[in-house]
């Protein structure tokens, strides 16, 4: 059976990343596995808790209690979920228990995205060590809207590709609008032009004929309304741009190992740092692009 790894631990950013598990799984009848990691030495204020966390039993009571709530609030009654409280470093655990997981989910807190990158918090770390498709989960997120397009960043890329293909597979379950964006620079058209003055419109429209050609051959047979845009700009900023409420935003990053180009401001990690809206990063691996659960 299919399952969700969403990483939990008592803080706002927790309760949404479990939030939109649970209504995810309610979508998909995937499982949800809620995972905790405890450290003897955590002090858990900032988890809602008072004071030292002195046992590992306090830390499941917590975490049951917390998807009992999550659960009446997501409407997922139906849905079949587990608990573990796991001892260690939350970003190595999530790691270790998202092999076999279709998903593994955890929310984004509100610290700068220097100090997120540079420092290592978990989600950072969970970008680049985990072996399945990433769904970071912004501040805030509630789940509330109606859910819209399913909107993937498309470029020349092996990374993109895997994206995209995750995307047909999520668009085609859930009946909604894919949207594959290419973004092009400012000056690519003119550099191409043999004149040097492009022809916009002509050159858009082969664009956008393309894209959508690529849609549908990733989709072989699947009945996916396929709407392709063309954005000029930065690849990031023009993909946060097109970002709408109940949208799913989905980019495609590089193979585990390629942690300073990563670190370093790609577009994936301006959209994961800044996107009002969850964002699926899926690896170019082969193994991660399985089908949404």
């Amino acid at each position: 059976m299919s399952f969700i790894l969403v990483g939990v631990d008592g803080s706002p950013a927790g309760d949404a990343a479990l939030h939109w598990s649970l209504r995810e799984a309610v979508r998909s009848g995937a499982g949800v596995t809620a995972v905790r990691a405890w450290q003897p030495t955590e002090y858990a204020d900032g988890a809602g808790l008072s004071g030292w966390v002195l046992s590992d039993e306090g830390t499941q009571e917590a975490l049951d209690a917390c998807v009992k709530i999550m659960r009446e609030r997501s409407g997922a009654d139906g849905v079949d979920v587990r608990t573990r409280v796991v001892t260690g470093p939350a970003a190595l655990v999530l790691a270790q228990e998202a092999e076999g997981a279709d998903l593994l989910v955890v929310g984004r807190r509100h610290e700068s995205a220097l100090a997120r990158a540079v420092l290592g918090s978990v989600s950072s770390a969970a970008l680049h060590h985990a072996p399945c498709p990433v769904v970071v989960v912004p501040p805030g997120w509630s789940g509330d809207e109606a859910a819209g397009a399913v909107v993937v960043g498309v470029d020349e890329s092996a990374a993109s590709v895997a994206a995209l293909a995750w995307s047909v597979c999520r668009a085609a379950r859930d009946h909604c609008r894919l949207v594959p964006v290419r973004v092009r620079g400012a000056f690519e058209d003119a550099v191409h032009a043999p004149d040097g003055v492009p022809d916009l419109p002509e050159h858009e429209g082969a664009e956008l004929s393309r894209l959508e050609r690529m849609a549908q051959q990733v989709a072989g047979g699947s009945a996916v309304d396929i709407a392709p845009e063309i954005r000029v700009g930065h690849a990031g900023r023009e993909l946060l741009a097109r970002a709408e409420r109940g949208d799913v935003l989905v980019v495609g990053s590089r193979r585990r190992g390629h942690l300073m180009g990563w670190l370093l401001g790609s577009t994936s990690a301006t959209v994961v740092h800044h996107a009002p809206v969850p964002v699926v990063v899926v690896r170019e691996d082969p193994e991660s692009i399985t089908s949404t659960p």
